[in-house]
């Protein structure tokens, strides 16, 4: 197949060179002129429905309603496993080596790990919303956390560690829109948001006289219909510039809210001024992506800079080095074409590029760059930058007729050129693994089988595939653990029809480009619990590479939640026959919580010297490293 995957696909690259871009879009240039655009905007958008009858499917969706005639209304040790070294990544558990910072269940627990004969619980604090990550800086730690709803908000929490036994929160700061990542650099926290970019639709107007408050809200749409009766209608346009007028920034620039750790407000406000925002430059724009800076450490309490751009599509990724900032949205165009009585559906996936760049000065953000590639990204180690070089690895088209790609792009003043590509990769594929490293990829494609693509990188203009092995089964996550070696976690399966089964560890030797060879590999006994998708979350894969240890967290049973730790030592001078295994199970972690039928809910593994700390949502164990199989020390930290 590797032949095959060589060849390009002229049909891609000639419709949507990738990295091809107009120039930077402009930022706003007032509050009237975003103002006037968000009119215009909804103007066209809603047109179709101003004063026209609501289809009956509607009622029985969240609706907007104006009750005709009615009074009042209705008020709208070891670090992180990262992807780029120096540029941190939330997660759930951190450590500073002597103590370990925990979230589970609305709370934030810190436990002493370091000079205790036994772990000890020394701290608790309650966190507000659903806790997505913590970032720990010095003696600053900073909570991300979600709010879901109608609405979505987001929330960022510093609290002073200085002595974890008694952690205090500065600030909690509130913002419009959902959390989609952060990382950081030194002292510095970059958070990405997401949220609607456009006014809301016209509200559906009810007869006063049909309501029954008993009946719930849609009763009188029923009434209407069956009875032949006032139907709802939509407001007009008229109506409906009436009732914005006065709030359509207030109904789309996100807000932002710091208050004292003591719950006393600091400040409020927009997040952004109007020509923080650049300007969409296509209809499909309608997602504000916003980067937002805060200084955990400094004496500036909330944002200390924000920017934001409209991008189209649903997934969000980012990309923190020290070649600036990169924000990469995956947009994914279906539509249906009939021709000689035959109905096609079309697929042009596309990946828009934002690189934003820091003013160390004054933490203004400013969009430098900006461009796309042909088909969609997999996760974050889709996309990496390597001595000024962008590389991007996507996959096109549905499962019927996938191909993928791999481009390589530079940044030439606010656009970016392509350099290099490699496209129509393993066609009828699709990537479920991605790993950039120096001058090598690694993809992995699957179908039934797994191809290990190894991909020469190290001429730019010409890459190509050097290497490639087929195994039953697939990775979806790759780990290099040095010496020419890698790590790839994910399940096996079934070589002639693809059913997937229980998760598989594999150890490949890379060291010949050309001819990857897969030394040794063993299966994790869960049967398919944790579904396709169980090494997404590569904060629960740790390798510790100077004992060759690997600990894995991976799902119990399928159905109820319950995890454990599998634990590995990795030994690449073994040749991987029997007897002789290269991948060797020394222990399976449980923690027995009084949690029901939920069971055992581990979540990470942290090393502190020999010792290997593992942590669920209710207890923390201590185990030796290389003899894990009983615990030496436990606590329990739940609430």
């Amino acid at each position: 197949m590797a032949a095959d995957a060589a060849l390009l696909s002229t049909s891609i690259a000639a419709s949507h060179p990738a990295g091809q871009t107009t120039g930077l879009p402009e930022r706003f240039a007032s509050a009237e002129d975003l103002e006037q655009y968000l009119i215009d905007d909804a103007l066209d958008r809603w047109k179709l429905l101003f004063g026209k009858p609501v289809p009956m499917n509607v009622f029985l969706q969240p609706l907007q309603v104006d009750l005709a005639g009615a009074e009042g209304g209705f008020d709208g040790h070891s670090e992180t496993n990262v992807q780029v070294a120096g540029a941190d990544e939330p997660d759930r558990v951190e450590t500073d080596g002597r103590y370990l910072y925990s979230l589970a269940r609305h709370e934030l627990t810190i436990l002493d790990i370091g000079q205790q004969a036994e772990p000890a619980l020394v701290a608790r604090l309650a966190m507000t919303g659903d806790s997505q990550g913590m970032l720990l800086s010095g003696d600053r730690l900073t909570v991300f956390s979600s709010f879901t709803g109608l609405e979505q908000r987001s929330a960022i929490t510093i609290i002073d560690v200085s002595d974890p036994t008694g952690p205090s929160i500065l600030e909690r700061t509130l913002v419009d829109g959902k959390y989609s990542g952060a990382r950081a650099v030194g002292d510095q926290v970059f958070l990405v948001l997401r949220d609607d970019f456009f006014l809301p639709p016209p509200m559906a107007k009810v007869d006063q006289s049909l309501w029954d408050v008993d009946a719930g809200v849609s009763a009188p749409f029923l009434e209407g219909w069956l009875r032949g009766g006032s139907e709802p209608i939509y407001e007009t346009r008229e109506e409906y510039l009436a009732r914005i007028e006065d709030q359509v920034l207030q109904l789309v620039m996100p807000a932002s809210a710091t208050f004292q750790g003591s719950g006393e407000p600091i400040d409020s406000g927009w997040l952004l001024d109007p020509s923080d925002v650049y300007r969409p430059e296509s209809e499909g724009e309608t997602v504000l992506a916003s980067v937002v800076v805060f200084n955990p450490a400094g004496d500036q309490a909330g944002p200390a800079g924000a920017v934001a751009a409209a991008v189209s599509g649903a997934a969000t990724e980012m990309h923190l080095s020290s070649e600036g900032l990169f924000v990469l949205n995956s947009r994914v165009n279906r539509w249906s074409e009939t021709f000689g009585g035959a109905t096609y559906l079309n697929f042009a996936d596309e990946t828009s590029i934002l690189k934003f760049t820091l003013d160390a000065q004054t933490d203004g953000l400013d969009l430098s760059a900006k461009g796309s590639v042909p088909g969609r990204l997999l996760d974050q180690f889709s996309f990496d930058v390597e001595g000024g070089l962008l590389r991007v690895a996507t996959t096109s088209g549905d499962q019927t007729d996938a191909e993928n790609n791999l481009f390589v792009l530079e940044q030439s003043g606010d656009t970016f050129q392509q350099v290099g590509q490699i496209v129509g990769i393993a066609p009828g594929e699709q990537i479920y693994a991605a790993r950039f490293l120096g001058e090598r990829a690694y993809l992995v494609t699957f179908q039934n089988t797994d191809p290990l693509l190894a991909i020469d990188l190290s001429n730019p203009a010409e890459p190509r595939i050097a290497g490639e092995l087929e195994i039953p089964g697939f990775s979806n996550y790759l780990q290099s653990i040095g010496g020419g070696y890698l790590l790839g976690l994910g399940r096996m399966a079934d070589p002639a029809t693809g059913q997937f089964a229980e998760p598989q560890i594999s150890l490949f030797d890379v060291s010949d480009i050309g001819n990857p060879e897969r030394v040794d590999a063993a299966t994790i006994p869960t049967s398919r619990a944790g579904g396709l998708n169980l090494f997404a979350d590569h904060h629960r894969v740790a390798y510790f590479s100077e004992d060759g240890v690997l600990t894995v967290v991976a799902p119990v049973a399928e159905q109820t939640g319950e995890s454990a730790l599998w634990v590995y030592k990795i030994d690449t001078a073994a040749s991987g026959a029997e007897g002789d295994r290269a991948i060797t199970h020394l222990a399976t972690i449980e923690h027995d919580a009084d949690f029901g039928w939920f069971g055992s809910r581990v979540s990470r593994a942290v090393r502190l010297g020999e010792r290997l700390v593992v942590v669920s949502d209710d207890m923390v164990s201590v185990h030796d490293l290389l003899s894990p199989q009983a615990a030496l020390a436990s606590v329990d930290h739940g609430s």
